[in-house]
């Protein structure tokens, strides 16, 4: 088995432990506040206005706007949301804000298939630790570079934390 199989299979066969939950459960707390927080802000009128433009079947959440758009508008506008006011969660050794990429991304994607929440939590502790180990392994230099981890590493991690809670791996 190749490395890049032992590590998505790893992946795809964790189960995170109680305490990782309930500090799961906390994130999305911090994370929904955040969100409320920013829900009048500039940039999410601005992008509310883009979306309507657009169209499609609105069937995912705008947290605190009271209305529902495509899953791929509800994750940029849910995470623009988490973000608008910097009040959002920073894991310091990932250097970025894991929430403001992987719960807009698993919330999508919940709201148009079935998942437990239980699931959904694990999942997200699954990105949460993929995305550490991975910033671990390009080390502080990738950041002082001038990549932000938010964009670069947590965008693999919320991909891989999605396939492990819709079975997609």
């Amino acid at each position: 088995m190749k490395l890049t199989e032992k590590f998505v299979d790893k992946i795809y066969q964790a189960t995170p432990d109680a305490g990782a939950i309930e500090s799961a459960k906390l994130g999305v707390l911090d994370f929904l506040t955040s969100c409320y927080a920013g829900k009048d802000d500039q940039g999410v009128h601005k992008l509310r206005e883009l979306i309507q433009l657009e169209g499609g079947l609105e069937v995912a959440p705008l947290i605190g706007q009271g209305l529902k758009a495509t899953p791929g508008q509800s994750a940029l506008i849910n995470g623009f949301l988490a973000h608008a006011l910097d009040f959002d969660d920073v894991h310091v050794e990932v250097r970025g804000h894991p929430s403001a990429v992987l719960l807009p991304t698993l919330l999508a994607l919940a709201s148009t298939n079935d998942v437990s929440g239980k699931r959904f939590l694990e999942a997200y502790v699954v990105g949460v630790e993929v995305m550490a180990r991975i910033a671990r392994a390009v080390s502080d230099q990738h950041y002082e570079k001038g990549w932000h981890n938010t964009g670069t590493i947590e965008v693999s991690a919320a991909a891989l934390a999605q396939a492990t809670c819709f079975n997609f791996l």
